[in-house]
């Protein structure tokens, strides 16, 4: 399996304009033209799931980080692989978002 390297940005291509035979070359600075820019609805979906998880008070539990941290420093936090395979694939199972790749 091949991995691009996703720091590399790929080449854009030159915008080409047509002229009328004859007509002579533009000089100087192209005209400014103002733009208007208009989000779709998807993004405005995201921006509100964003808002919702970031008011959401209730996945965060510091003294439960505490004890890991203790645990960890300690050598006594042992990691089962079973169960955290067996909640990635629930949660796969169960998800109603797309796969990422």
């Amino acid at each position: 399996m091949k991995i691009k390297n996703l720091n590399e940005v790929p080449p854009q291509p030159t915008p080409v304009t047509s002229r009328p035979a004859g007509s002579p070359k533009e000089t100087g600075p192209a005209p400014v033209s103002s733009s208007a820019v208009t989000l779709s609805d998807l993004s405005a979906k995201v921006a509100e799931a964003t808002n919702a998880l970031k008011a959401a008070d209730g996945g965060f539990d510091a003294g439960r980080v505490a004890e890991v941290r203790q645990r960890l420093d300690e050598g006594r936090y042992a990691v089962d692989a079973e169960k955290i395979a067996d909640a990635m694939i629930k949660q796969s199972v169960f998800s109603t978002s797309p796969p990422l790749l």
